[in-house]
């Protein structure tokens, strides 16, 4: 996949790349992060699914209810007609893929002191009460599916802010311009990680341990 650069000036771009170093054109994802797909076709970007599992249009949710709260958005129908959804949060602060200097490929499940990152994603469901089918299936979006969710952002962030102003513990603010990592690894370089910056759509690898990346959750719906 090749990097994805939206206009913008000469000196917002230089701060990009140099913020983030890295060549290499992002890997084909392998879906070995993915939760087993279950396909549908009733689903459009933007759409609000409830805790109990039930989608909502963002104009039809009047209110969050205590136990049939927003759990995610809707960011990307695939090709299989499988909805992708994210997760109404995003990781409260940064999170490195990695600490060490020296990062090597993190697995799918980790704990806080192996991969703050991965683990946000392991831990999402207990951390913000989500029972039953959405249980489980949470996973960091791969490097494709991370350009998806910037692509449809406008949308995503319109059903987002409408469930922060009903209450703004629900959801965040709409994804804002922060970088955001993806769980693709970089091939050429073992301590780099593919990410997207939500200023302009740019996308490249920089090192694993890193420290102004936040992390979004998906699951397939």
């Amino acid at each position: 996949m090749k990097k994805r650069l939206t206009l913008l000036s000469y000196g917002l771009l230089a701060f990009s790349l140099a913020a983030c170093t890295g060549s290499a054109k992002p890997p084909a994802p392998s879906g070995e992060e993915s939760a087993p797909a279950s396909v549908s076709v009733s689903y459009a970007v933007g759409d609000i699914i409830l805790a109990d599992g039930s989608a909502v249009k963002p104009d039809s949710l009047a209110l969050t209810e205590s136990t049939n709260f927003p759990a995610a958005v809707i960011a990307e129908i695939k090709e299989d007609g499988t909805a992708l959804g994210l997760g109404v949060h995003r990781s409260s602060g940064p999170l490195p893929w990695t600490p060490d200097k020296d990062g090597e490929d993190a697995p799918v499940s980790a704990d806080p002191q192996s991969s703050p990152a991965f683990a946000f994603v392991e831990t999402y469901a207990d951390t913000h009460h989500l029972n039953g089918a959405l249980a489980s299936g949470w996973y960091m979006p791969d490097i494709s599916e991370l350009c998806a969710i910037y692509e449809n952002r406008e949308e995503i962030n319109a059903s987002l802010s409408k469930i922060y102003s009903l209450d703004e513990h629900a959801a965040m603010d709409g994804l804002g311009t922060n970088w955001y990592w993806s769980s693709t690894q970089s091939e050429t370089q073992e301590d780099y990680g593919w990410f997207v910056h939500f200023f302009n759509g740019y996308s490249s690898d920089c090192p694993k341990n890193f420290t102004n990346l936040h992390v979004l959750a998906v699951r397939a719906f």
